[in-house]
């Protein structure tokens, strides 16, 4: 399966590295990043065609009074459920413990959690711009920008307090940005390893859960994790319900 593979390969490049220096720390947030936005990608686009082809059936089939929006695309909402449930938790198993993440229950639930609820965001928003653009062409042009949008903003590549005033919504509306709190968060919480970190000032022994807050400017906080799942679910409701609102409203049919 993709998962397997995938997993396998990001977890390979990265297989039981140590954890000693501040380059670790970032490293170990580095490849959970490139490997969500590698399964994003995968996942936003396979479902492009799939979308597409259906609404076809789902015009013809609405102009007979057979489906109703609503229905059709909860429908596809709790059939790509357990899918999405299988197909993460393959992949977590696989790359959490090859790359030996933090071996600890809790945290390999939450990293799932995480995962899964990002990959599902993905894969919806793949599906909205199925169905509301007016063809494949467009939806696989616009997917591509609007997860390199999130990747941006997310405030990884860029920190928190460095994205400019008249961007900082984006911050808020990046799915990434919570789903790479809630990882960094988690994963380093109670870390109390010491580490030298380079500073302008010179070496300074900081422990690894204090380097991975300062990393990200302290915005990033342990006490969120339970509000960045809430956030990633509003994200999942909101574009199940623009989904059906743009099978409802948009129509693009040929004569």
């Amino acid at each position: 399966m993709i998962s397997i593979f995938v997993a396998s390969l990001f977890g390979s490049v990265y297989a039981r590295a140590p954890l000693i220096t501040q380059s670790d720390v970032i490293s170990r947030i580095s490849i959970v990043f490139v490997a969500i936005i590698f399964s994003c990608v995968i996942n936003l686009t396979s479902v492009l065609e799939v979308i597409a082809t259906e609404r076809a059936v789902f015009y013809r089939e609405q102009a007979a009074n057979m489906y109703r929006p609503i229905p059709y695309a909860l429908s596809f909402t709790v059939a790509e459920i357990p899918y999405l449930i299988f197909s993460t938790l393959l992949f977590s198993v696989v790359f959490y413990f090859t790359v030996g993440l933090d071996s600890e229950p809790e945290k390999f639930w939450f990293f799932w959690i995480y995962y899964f609820l990002t990959i599902g965001i993905a894969t919806f928003t793949g599906q909205l711009l199925a169905s509301a653009a007016p063809n494949t062409e467009t939806a696989a042009s616009l997917g591509p920008l609007v997860l390199q949008l999130w990747n941006l903003f997310c405030g990884f590549l860029i920190s928190p307090a460095n994205i400019p005033n008249y961007w900082s919504f984006m911050y808020w509306l990046s799915p990434f940005h919570y789903c790479i709190e809630g990882y960094a968060a988690t994963q380093f919480h109670g870390n109390n390893q010491i580490i030298q970190v380079a500073t302008t000032k010179g070496q300074i022994s900081m422990t690894v859960e204090a380097y991975a807050s300062s990393y990200f400017g302290g915005e990033y906080k342990y006490s969120n994790r339970f509000g960045d799942i809430v956030a990633l679910v509003a994200f999942l409701v909101a574009l199940n319900i623009l989904r059906a609102l743009s099978l409802k409203y948009l129509r693009y049919i040929n004569r």
